[in-house]
């Protein structure tokens, strides 16, 4: 078995609110970005924006990314 690199601590947060919902059920799970398109695109607008921004509602790219999400239909991008 080899052993896993955590250099940001995730392990130990990831504990500790493991055990704060103890008793509680609840499912952590990793989604990769491919599968949260929304997600993704919003993060990659964090990176070019030093300020926090407020969207009341989706518009442009994004907004065509929730659409597809709704009916079950992939994004797909092309570079």
């Amino acid at each position: 078995m080899r052993a896993i690199r955590d250099p940001l601590g995730l392990g130990i947060c990831l504990l500790s609110i493991r055990r704060c919902l103890s008793g509680i059920s609840f499912r952590i799970s990793h989604i990769h970005r491919e599968r949260n398109q929304a997600s993704n695109h919003l993060s990659n607008l964090g990176h070019t924006h030093q300020n926090l921004q407020v969207f009341s509602q989706a518009e442009g790219q994004l907004k065509g990314i929730l659409r597809l999400d709704k009916v079950s239909l992939p994004y797909v991008r092309f570079r």
